[in-house]
């Protein structure tokens, strides 16, 4: 989730020299990752081990 965020922020300051645009696609970005963020921490808590949507794949591939 760290990296979608550090991806999302990314593309936001490249994006957001768009006056309106810009703007529009900050806030969508933002709140993609929020909504991913909760639905991880609602999996976590309940104990199911699901892929977050979008995410997923890529962490699977990240071996720690």
């Amino acid at each position: 989730m760290f990296i979608a965020w550090i991806i999302a922020w990314i593309a936001a300051m490249i994006v957001g020299w768009i006056p309106i645009l810009g703007s529009v696609v900050m806030m969508v970005l933002y709140l993609g990752v929020l909504l991913l963020w909760v639905i991880g921490i609602i999996y976590s808590l309940s104990g199911e081990m699901k892929e977050i949507p979008l995410i997923g794949q890529y962490a699977r591939m990240i071996k720690l």
